[in-house]
């Protein structure tokens, strides 16, 4: 597009695919390959390579793949990702190099003053960009009819807005698949503070055995790892 791209809505039909996150092809309430097109592309952050990963997941769609995730560890110390997708995605559709680099400078800048940290994430998305062979994408433009304008009632908010019912509901939506990295307590040198079960943001820590430690429920740890940064005697 010559025009900023504003909308932020499902794609029902993507001509590419940026995957992040392998598990998800495996979840069937995800299912993110669903309106992908035989001609269409894929990048999938992965070990594999395009041959392993066609014949695991059964995916039609051209697909490249690349372990950006040992490449963030590499050059960024962290599994931060954002900045490798952006330069990923960049060689898919043809943005120029110099237009990266400008964009990751701008977007940064704005958060952060670190210019060693900017320049890093610089090197680490065109270090992507360039490992990414050009390829060809095959687009459509998908002309929907009727009317463009949605016509949504007012309505009391106990009808409009949906209810949770059920309190604490989070664990009923397994959420362990999001992780990359697993969280493993040494017992030798807990203490028992329990700061962790404080600061996980799920509530997936809590005191299940006998001895009183502190354990992890794996079903829905997301691996973000806080507790490991807000161990003081790091177990």
């Amino acid at each position: 597009s010559r025009e900023p791209i504003l909308e932020r809505g499902v794609i029902s039909e993507p001509d590419i695919l940026i995957i992040m996150d392998e598990t998800l092809l495996n979840d069937p309430m995800a299912m993110p390959l669903t309106g992908l097109k035989d001609d269409g592309v894929i990048f999938l952050n992965t070990t594999h390579t395009p041959a392993e990963a066609k014949n695991k997941y059964k995916i039609k769609a051209q697909i490249i793949t690349l372990d950006i995730t040992k490449i963030g560890i590499d050059t960024l110390g962290k599994p931060i990702l954002s900045t490798l997708a952006g330069g990923v995605a960049s060689r898919i559709v043809g943005i120029r190099e110099d237009s990266l680099k400008r964009a990751i400078e701008k977007e940064l800048s704005d958060i952060t003053t670190d210019s060693e940290l900017i320049k890093k994430n610089i090197e680490a998305s065109i270090y992507c960009f360039n490992t990414i062979n050009p390829i060809e994408v095959k687009t459509s433009e998908i002309t929907h009819k009727g009317s463009t304008v949605i016509s949504v009632p007012f309505e009391a908010a106990s009808i409009s807005t949906p209810s949770v019912n059920t309190a604490g509901n989070t664990p009923l939506r397994k959420t362990g698949n999001w992780r990359t990295f697993k969280p493993i307590f040494n017992y030798e040198l807990c203490n028992k503070c329990m700061i962790c079960v404080a600061r996980c943001p799920d509530g997936c820590i809590a005191v299940r055995n006998e001895r009183g430690f502190p354990s992890i429920d794996y079903d829905n740890c997301k691996g973000c790892l806080i507790c490991i940064d807000e161990c003081p005697v790091h177990a």
